[in-house]
């Protein structure tokens, strides 16, 4: 409930900044001011929020999924052993690569 929660407030947060950028990106405008006050004028605060719905179903399902895998791999990783350590190092930056 925790990753979720977090992934939703973290996305909410970074939406209207992933839509000003692909505005700019794309050519719409020549700078944040611009595309801040455009959007504004357009569509109002909706507007900076467009595709969240798709980017929360993209986003929440892995997130949620790889928090629970966190947790058990803590409890199967014995810390105090090198060899173990090593290992869970390992299987946590292949969650991170995979993320990317």
């Amino acid at each position: 409930m925790a990753s979720f929660c977090s992934t939703f407030l973290g996305t909410a947060v970074r939406i209207p900044c992933e839509v000003l950028k692909q505005r700019l990106q794309a050519g719409l405008f020549d700078n944040v001011g611009e595309a801040f006050v455009a959007t504004w004028e357009q569509d109002g605060l909706r507007g900076f929020f467009r595709g969240t719905g798709a980017t929360l179903c993209r986003e929440v399902p892995f997130y949620v999924a790889g928090m629970g895998l966190y947790a058990e791999s803590k409890k199967v990783c014995n810390f105090h052993d090198p060899v173990c350590l090593i290992l869970c190092l390992l299987m946590e930056f292949t969650f991170f690569i995979y993320a990317l």
